[in-house]
């Protein structure tokens, strides 16, 4: 047997996820979304991961801050 197969995941609990994400909104961090591997790694992303794509080109200038 290899060591994959006998391993089991890991995942953390519901609570320590919510104060991960609540430690990270007290430092600023504007949370979009989380990832959760089997090892048991949290990864907090931020909304600026995900940056929006403008609809038109009204929205474009807007966010480019020339209106």
């Amino acid at each position: 047997m290899n060591a994959h197969s006998t391993l089991k995941p890991h995942y953390p609990s519901k609570a320590k996820l919510q104060a991960y994400v609540e430690q990270a909104r007290q430092l600023g961090l504007d949370v979009a979304a989380f990832e959760v591997s089997p090892d048991g790694t949290i990864r907090i992303l931020s909304s600026a991961a995900f940056p929006s794509k403008p609809k038109d080109e009204f929205e474009a200038w807007d966010q480019a801050g020339k209106l």
